[in-house]
């Protein structure tokens, strides 16, 4: 699969619909912040990334919720959660 150009990229945006898809509670979260308009869901993950950070989340997690700030990977993201 080839998304974002980059396989690590790609591998992390991966992994982080499977764990959505495994964890309803994370599969939850994320179909809402993806539902909100593109300013509000940039916001909305910028909170998540930081909450999640001092938490210890795993770095590829936090990554993963990077990407989807971009309106095409959120688009996709939650066409495949749906």
């Amino acid at each position: 699969m080839n998304l974002f150009g980059k396989k690590g990229r790609d591998d992390t945006f991966v992994r982080m619909i499977q764990v959505a898809q495994e964890d309803r509670t994370v599969g939850d979260l994320l179909r809402s912040v993806l539902g909100l308009a593109p300013e509000k869901r940039s916001a909305a993950l910028i909170n998540m990334a930081a909450t999640l950070e001092k938490r210890g989340a795993p770095r590829h997690f936090i990554e993963a919720l990077e990407v989807l700030k971009e309106d095409g990977a959120a688009e996709k993201a939650l066409e495949l959660l749906k």
